[in-house]
């Protein structure tokens, strides 16, 4: 064989094998982007993702306040408003995250609101609001709604704090792009530096190698954040150093650097040019390329981008995205490596276009003491159409005390909720100002690395769902346990009983762990539930109701330092406006409202008979009523006892086997104990012939008693009976607005001092995309904010302020 031969066949092998290279390499890119395709999706499909903002209305208070807040409620990938959880619930946290106020709101329409009175016992301090559904709790707690909301107890000199130069320390942090620092590999690193109270404080800073070289310096630039750039080196150690602008001095060693691993840097360098990622890994340096890594980027928990490149010799991966792919708001890039684990990830921010102008307008600029203010609301599209929009709007006196740094709608649902702790000016980030571009690189290299939970994602047996949506009402959780071995037991079916008109009765057999769920419907107040096993063999079971909140996670919650000197002016007229309006105005804080029942009727609706005691002959013993006019109703005697037995019209014979036979709307589970009940308690009786099914349980025939009262309270014929105090949904309290129309009222001496002037949950715009409301003035002058937030049926977010003064 010459060597033009040899040398032939050498070049097909080579070039077979370098096809069979690349289709290989097609094809595990394809598995690649396919498992991560179809895993998102999947997930996104399979998973409602949902999201709460809660417009309160104010920021600060004093214990004996009342705080006002509407729930919005809507779908995380379109913003669009949902109706699917029929329930969100609130809590106030204190410093120690422990709540101190909890509630369950409907988010049935138009009751989406509520409120919560602050208890003059409530220490001073920095307290977190938050919200989430049933279904949220199957997630990250960090995708709970969260707002800082600031009590002063003024009543309670030892619970005030006044702020001082001698505070908690400050915070340095140290943040590297992408999440890590691997030896040999270049990387850029944020740093903030945070008071106490989690806000930026200005530094100059340099990190130091083995405590004796500078390697790089820095300082900050907006809202105490900064970043720098540097290559670690193994065997070196490394210390980050910040001096604040009043000459603190900070240090953080910097620990955490893997020997191998990757690091990421996004490059944005102009509009006209796409962005560009780079992906290093320590392992390919200098040696052999062809590892796949996956770019996901996922914005508003949809996957917009998915692309895969090669690691060349360098160890490098590049990915390029055109501007115009990325959705407007936060997006997150995430790093696969070749085995679809995630190594790295970082945000990026895409400017968001309000959509919706919200004009806010009043009859005049400055008022009088208790004089009629109007406000005049206009949402417009940028083509100046109107839009339909659903409002809510708070009017407060804006004075030294409240410190607005809060985000509005628009911000916390495009921005803020998808980062952590305190963003300073949120509204910054939305502006057109020199050095927004730089601020914000800043803050998604700090926020960095990672809210979105990809083990759910890839989890397909779904076990990580461990709480169901409420789609019809509230959900009454119990855990049934054996009372002899303690251990959970399933198959066991449960009632649930809740008194009043109509009463609520509801059935459940317990899972595999033991659990039961009532799924109750207007359970409004703070009505007691009764439980119990269905059946009298089951006498050792016993039923726990669970909390349905659940138990914050362990965060850092920092002391808020409340005042400065130069506030004591505004705490002692806050203070002495609070004290009048309990003294004055107590009774009209205390009004309730229940909202309307949609179905009057019992569970098992329309009764076939009704009997009604006081139409007849008043019996002194149950067996008489029973025998003398109760038809329906068969009585007799076994080994010595009473019994009854439900006549079947079907059968033309009496039932054989169990009655539900029923005390206001709670089931005696040995029905013939109705006989020991007085009948001069009993108002009325409800028959129902028919064999009854109502879940996992069937009944022949319902006999249901009801007292005059109501309310279930002869313990003694159902000793297994459990009886619990259960807080139900929250009733609505009415915002109390006086009236100054008439010049007798106008006149009145009771002084007016309020500081919430207005509190309108539920506005909603006319087809002409305008509202109006009005109200009084008080007798504190000052200036007055008015702050309406919202959103209109395509999820579109807006808010807007207006300023005017009493004089």
């Amino acid at each position: 064989m010459n060597n033009s031969m040899v040398r032939t066949r050498i070049y097909y092998c080579i070039l077979l094998f370098s096809l069979q290279m690349a289709v290989q390499t097609v094809h595990a890119q394809r598995q690649g982007q396919g498992k991560l395709q179809s895993a998102i999706t999947g997930f996104n499909e399979k998973v409602l993702q949902e999201k709460l903002y809660v417009h309160t209305d104010k920021n600060f208070y004093l214990a004996g306040d009342i705080l006002w807040f509407k729930i919005y409620y809507t779908e995380a990938m379109t913003g669009k408003r949902l109706q699917e959880s029929k329930v969100a619930y609130v809590e106030l946290l204190n410093e120690d995250n422990q709540p101190v106020l909890q509630a369950g709101i409907s988010l049935r329409s138009g009751e989406d609101h509520g409120s919560f009175y602050l208890p003059v016992s409530l220490q001073s301090g920095s307290y977190r609001l938050r919200a989430y559904t049933n279904w949220m709790k199957n997630f990250d707690q960090a995708l709970f709604f969260e707002k800082t909301i600031v009590i002063a107890n003024t009543l309670s000199v030892t619970n005030n704090r006044v702020e001082t130069d001698e505070q908690d320390p400050f915070i340095l942090g140290v943040y590297p792009e992408g999440g890590n620092l691997v030896y040999g590999l270049e990387s850029r690193v944020g740093v903030a530096v945070k008071d106490p109270r989690g806000y930026g404080v200005d530094f100059r800073g340099c990190i130091l190698e083995d405590d004796r070289d500078t390697v790089s310096s820095f300082a900050s630039f907006k809202f105490g954040m900064g970043l720098f750039s540097f290559t670690p080196k193994k065997g070196h150690t490394y210390t980050v150093i910040a001096i604040t602008k009043e000459g603190r001095l900070l240090s953080k060693i910097v620990n955490g650097i893997y020997e191998k691993g990757y690091v990421m840097r996004v490059i944005k360098e102009s509009d006209n040019n796409p962005i560009r990622i780079l992906v290093n890994n320590s392992s390919v340096m200098n040696g052999p390329a062809g590892e796949l890594i996956s770019l996901a980027v996922v914005n508003r928990h949809k996957l917009v981008i998915l692309k895969t490149a090669g690691m060349s010799s360098e160890g490098i991966a590049r990915f390029e995205i055109e501007k115009d792919q990325l959705p407007a708001g936060i997006s997150y890039f995430t790093v696969f490596n070749e085995e679809q684990v995630p190594v790295c990830e970082r945000l990026f921010f895409t400017a968001v276009s309000p959509g919706v102008n919200l004009e806010i307008r009043s009859d005049n600029p400055a008022y009088g003491p208790r004089e009629n203010v109007g406000i005049n609301i206009t949402s417009r599209d940028e083509k100046k159409q109107n839009r339909p929009s659903n409002l809510s709007a708070s009017v407060y006196l804006d004075d030294s005390l409240q410190q607005d740094r809060t985000p509005g709608i628009f911000e916390y649902m495009w921005l803020t909720s998808y980062l952590s702790g305190i963003v300073e000016s949120p509204g910054y980030y939305f502006s057109k100002e020199e050095g927004l571009e730089k601020a914000l690189e800043n803050l998604m290299i700090i926020q960095g690395w990672r809210r979105f939970n990809w083990d759910q994602v890839f989890q397909n047996n779904k076990k990580y769902l461990q709480y169901l949506p409420e789609l019809g009402g509230h959900i009454i959780t119990g855990l049934v346990t054996d009372t002899r071995t303690g251990k959970p037991v399933s198959g066991v079916t449960a009632y649930l009983s809740i008194t009043g008109s109509p009463f609520g009765f509801y059935t459940s057999k317990s899972d595999a762990a033991g659990l039961v769920h009532f799924e109750t419907r207007d359970y409004f107040g703070n009505e007691p539930v009764y439980v119990q096993t269905a059946a009298a063999a089951d006498s050792f079971y016993r039923i726990n109701i669970q909390s349905p909140f659940v138990q914050a996670d362990a965060v850092m919650n920092r002391p808020w330092p409340l005042f400065k000197e130069k506030d004591s002016s505004e705490l002692l007229q806050y203070s002495i406006s609070t004290q009048v309006q309990q003294i004055f105005y107590a009774d009209s804080f205390r009004r309730f409202s229940r909202p309307p029942v949609t179905d009057t009727l019992p569970f098992y609706g329309k009764y076939e008979m009704e009997y009604r005691l006081d139409d007849y002959k008043r019996f002194k013993t149950m067996e008489e009523v029973l025998r003398e006019y109760v038809r329906e109703i068969g009585v007799g005697t076994r080994e010595g006892k009473l019994t009854l037995k439900m006549f079947s019209p079907y059968l033309h014979d009496f039932y054989e086997g169990h009655v539900m036979v029923m005390l206001d709307g709670v089931p005696l589970t040995d029905p013939d104990k109705i006989f020991d009940i007085d009948p001069l308690t009993i108002q009325k009786l409800d028959i129902l012939q028919s064999r009854y099914i109502l879940g996992s349980a069937a009944f022949n025939g319902i006999a249901s008693f009801s007292t005059y009262k109501g309310e279930f309270d002869n313990h003694d014929v159902n000793p297994k009976l459990v009886a619990i105090d259960y807080e139900g949904l929250q009733l609505q309290r009415e915002f109390y607005s006086p009236d100054y129309s008439t010049g007798a009222l106008q006149a009145s001496r009771l002084p007016d001092l309020r500081h919430t002037l207005f509190w309108l949950p539920d506005i909603n715009t006319r087809e002409d995309g305008t509202a109006a409301f009005h109200f009084f003035t008080g007798d504190r002058k000052g200036r007055y904010r008015v702050v309406v937030e919202g959103m209109n049926e395509k999820g579109e977010f807006l808010s807007s302020q207006f300023i005017f003064t009493v004089q």
